[in-house]
């Protein structure tokens, strides 16, 4: 689906109100939303939770992904980006109008260009984001438990 959440043990989230999120917490003090979006995965996916916290301080976007899986499995966590990304040392991408991307330095990304064919079958890159190409950014690693925190500025 190319949203950026993460792709667990090979699977993506699911849309319908049966994959809905919970827990969810909003503090609009300190611009946070949080939320268990476990809910959204096939109980195949072995997630135990899966808690998201979004906040948006002094121009700085901050998520953090929290996994609990059932055994160890597979996790890629997923960005998208308009403009290609470039590796400026571990941990960190630059992306577009001199923004950059930090997460955590011992996952490696790997860039995978989406091209505005039949990888959508319900949407048109041009119209949505204003150019021909997205390009995603998976940071994969295999564990029972993971803390993922990402920042853009």
């Amino acid at each position: 689906s190319y949203h950026s959440c993460p792709i667990v043990n090979g699977f993506e989230q699911h849309d319908g109100r049966q994959y809905a999120s919970s827990s969810e917490l909003c503090n609009t003090d300190t611009r946070t939303v949080s939320m268990d979006i476990s809910g959204a995965y096939p109980k195949e996916a072995g997630i135990v939770s899966l808690v998201r916290t979004s906040s948006l301080r002094d121009g700085r976007i901050t998520v953090t992904d929290d996994v609990k899986l059932k055994d160890v499995g597979d996790i890629t966590f997923c960005f998208t980006s308009a403009e290609e990304p470039k590796v400026i040392s571990d941990g960190k991408l630059s992306l577009a109008d001199g923004r950059v991307m930090s997460y955590n330095p011992e996952l490696t990304p790997k860039i995978v260009k989406i091209e505005n064919k039949e990888d959508f079958e319900d949407i048109n890159i041009k119209s949505l984001w204003g150019v021909d190409n997205l390009y995603r950014i998976e940071l994969s690693l295999s564990a029972k438990e993971y803390k993922l925190e990402m920042s853009i500025e």
